[in-house]
């Protein structure tokens, strides 16, 4: 379930991160695995901002964070 804190941040500034995973997602779709990767990479750099700037709490991303993680391990192998 998303947190109030984690939804009201996305509802204002959620479209960075949604363009980060669609980027991802069209560098998998052409095979271009490595930049696909990038982009997966700066969307986890933008949760870990969002938290050391406190706008949001570690655990209210950490399912999103992990579920990034796997998915770099999985087009990475």
């Amino acid at each position: 379930m998303i947190s109030q804190a984690l939804a009201g941040y996305y509802q204002k500034r959620g479209r960075s991160l949604d363009a980060k995973l669609d980027a991802a997602v069209k560098q998998l779709d052409r095979g271009k695995i490595t930049p696909a990767v990038n982009q997966l990479e700066a969307f986890l750099r933008q949760l870990d901002a969002l938290v050391r700037s406190e706008r949001l709490d570690a655990p209210e991303i950490a399912v999103l964070r992990a579920q990034g993680v796997q998915l770099i391990q999985a087009v990475s192998s």
